[in-house]
């Protein structure tokens, strides 16, 4: 299935072309979410606090649970009232089912790959922790990031941008080089917040609601995608 890209109106065509074509033609620098955009790993957490509410006494379907993950982790703890011991039972299930419970999108490496072979970077923005690198050790991917912001940097929460702003600084890279890639709408607003291009990863609807200027259903298609906004 092709993707779907969409513009974003509070863009002007001057400053998306500026987000789009970087600086001096350095590469595009990428910051990649990591839970649902580069892996899949919904489907686990779902079912690990899927059991970690039936040890406290409490049914929920898998399908509920990832709609509340869908917002964000914390807005399933808080929905299911899940308690300091049901969060570290749920933490535990996941520790139990080590990197290879979850396995990274189709195309994920790929268009990692395809982003340093044309002069660019990649980077993550995530809420996840030390785990984050890893899964991405466990499946070959750490060499593929230059700069990793963490739970572990003790930033604020997206759709607060200072998790991108501190990528931005560290990179050196100028501003109008980077773009955000993310599964959720507070993905997209980080990015806009920060000032910076959003692509909304949505593989099972590529018709989502969104403020994101591009909307992708494969990840490949993240270079393709930019190159068609330069173009227009």
């Amino acid at each position: 299935m092709p993707s779907v890209y969409r513009e974003f109106s509070g863009f002007t065509r001057a400053a998306r072309c500026g987000i789009l074509k970087g600086k001096g033609g350095s590469g595009v620098e990428i910051i990649w979410d990591f839970d649902g955009t580069l892996f899949d790993t919904y489907p686990l957490m779902a079912r690990c606090l899927q059991r970690a509410l039936a040890d406290a006494g409490q049914e929920a379907g898998c399908e509920e649970i990832r709609a509340q993950m869908a917002v964000s982790l914390a807005q399933a703890f808080q929905h299911f009232g899940a308690e300091e011991a049901t969060i570290a039972r749920y933490r535990q299930y996941i520790q139990e089912a080590g990197p290879q419970g979850v396995a990274p999108y189709p195309g994920a490496a790929e268009a990692l790959a395809r982003v340093q072979q044309a002069g660019g970077h990649n980077h993550i923005f995530t809420h996840r922790g030390s785990s984050t690198r890893w899964y991405l050790r466990e499946h070959g991917l750490l060499d593929r990031f230059s700069l990793l912001v963490t739970s572990e940097d003790g930033l604020p929460r997206k759709p607060a941008p200072d998790g991108i702003l501190r990528i931005l600084q560290r990179s050196g890279a100028p501003r109008e080089a980077f773009a955000m890639v993310g599964d959720r709408e507070i993905d997209v607003l980080a990015a806009h917040n920060a000032g910076i291009l959003a692509c909304r990863f949505a593989p099972e609807e590529p018709d989502v609601s969104t403020e994101a200027e591009i909307v992708l259903t494969d990840l490949r298609d993240i270079l393709k995608a930019i190159e068609e906004e330069r173009t227009k």
